[in-house]
């Protein structure tokens, strides 16, 4: 599965300390320059790892993600990019995003959307990481401010901690 990740993403995994973890799932990761440099996070080592592509943009591709930034009234200019890497890369690409306006804007172009919460179960159902601590770490989440759908992290929480 190819996985187009924006940066809330990567930022949401390394708060929860499940960045590694997430890169041992088996998805080819991707990202643009543009994503990577709002990540303050030590993310580098994965792209140097060969465990997320980084994709340097040109002024061409630049120019394709601008007329899409023009298009989408308020999504910004890296979330264009995520939008723009996933259409390039096909349809068998999923844009991994936590953004409402970006989420909703991939929808209408066709674009498959997985969010924070999906990676989550998938943790589960590989059994990677134990429910009880997905629970935790999901509750660390949200203590610390995530705007994840609480209704459907309370269930998840309820449901792993046992």
């Amino acid at each position: 599965m190819i996985i187009v990740h924006d940066a809330n993403i990567l930022i949401d995994l390394f708060e929860a300390g499940l960045i590694k973890s997430f890169f041992s799932l088996g998805f080819e990761n991707h990202t643009t320059d543009i994503i990577l440099r709002e990540v303050e996070q030590p993310i580098q080592q994965y792209v140097q790892a060969g465990m997320l592509q980084c994709h340097v943009l040109t002024a061409g591709q630049l120019d394709q993600i601008f007329k899409i930034l023009i298009s989408e009234n308020g999504v910004s200019l890296p979330d264009c990019s995520a939008l723009w890497l996933t259409q390039k890369l096909g349809s068998t690409a999923y844009l991994l995003s936590g953004d409402g306006k970006l989420r909703q804007c991939a929808k209408n172009r066709k674009i498959k959307v997985h969010g924070l919460l999906w990676v989550f179960d998938q943790f589960v159902e590989k059994e990677i990481i134990p429910m009880k601590t997905m629970s935790a770490k999901l509750q660390k989440l949200l203590n610390q401010g995530s705007r994840l759908p609480i209704e459907e992290c309370q269930k998840r929480i309820s449901q792993w901690a046992h």
